[in-house]
């Protein structure tokens, strides 16, 4: 399977499991609660990732910190898109989440070398713009102003998971995969543990768990 088949297998997995994250924020728990609990799921992810395969790798103290980042910024990406989607429809919230291709591409430029061809950037400002207009021409109106600092919000999401994007990309090249796959889950679970930790949170979760 080469890249573009994985690439668009990741998107259409992707789209379900944003349509099931709006279901249960709009339908079974508050955003805090949903937080807590992906957060859960990331480091029981992570304890999986270090059974199954042990960490072996020894990276220097820059690479750890270029890790921790990733993590820490796919986690607050993730936590506005969150909040986003129990606030917005996800047909909303997906086209601006998802023009982070157009700031991974910048940062990649100035900091990893890459380049892109006019016709490739072209494509990816094609891209975005029809992102953009389905965001904005679709259901309800977006007049509002606490709409439009939701937008803002979910756009500042997509730019720290260029960040982490960018960052993860650099830190494969001192961190094998699995580690800074179990690295990336647990910082993003330290991130949305405490964006969703409040009183009773406990009871909550197991009140959500018996249903």
């Amino acid at each position: 399977m080469d890249w573009v088949s994985v690439s668009l297998l990741s998107a259409f997995l992707f789209a379900i499991v944003a349509v099931l994250d709006k279901k249960l924020l709009a339908a079974y728990m508050p955003v805090k609660v949903f937080c807590f609990l992906v957060g859960l799921l990331q480091f029981l992810m992570a304890a999986l990732v270090l059974v199954i395969e042990p960490w072996s790798s020894s990276p220097s103290v820059t690479m750890w910190l270029i890790g921790m980042s990733s993590g820490l910024s796919w986690g607050l990406g993730t936590m506005l898109m969150f909040y986003g989607f129990s606030r917005l429809e996800v047909s909303r919230v997906i086209p601006i989440a998802h023009t982070y291709p157009v700031f991974v591409a910048i940062m990649a430029s100035i900091f990893l070398g890459e380049s892109l061809s006019a016709v490739q950037w072209v494509a990816i400002l094609i891209t975005v713009a029809g992102a953009g207009v389905v965001a904005t021409s679709r259901g309800q109106q977006t007049s509002n102003t606490n709409n439009a600092l939701v937008y803002l919000l979910v756009l500042l999401g997509s730019v720290l998971n260029a960040i982490a994007n960018v960052t993860y990309k650099y830190a494969l090249d001192g961190i094998e995969f699995w580690d800074l796959f179990a690295m990336r889950s647990v910082c993003l679970g330290v991130v949305l543990l405490v964006a969703g930790y409040q009183a009773g949170i406990v009871s909550q979760v197991r009140r959500l768990a018996s249903n």
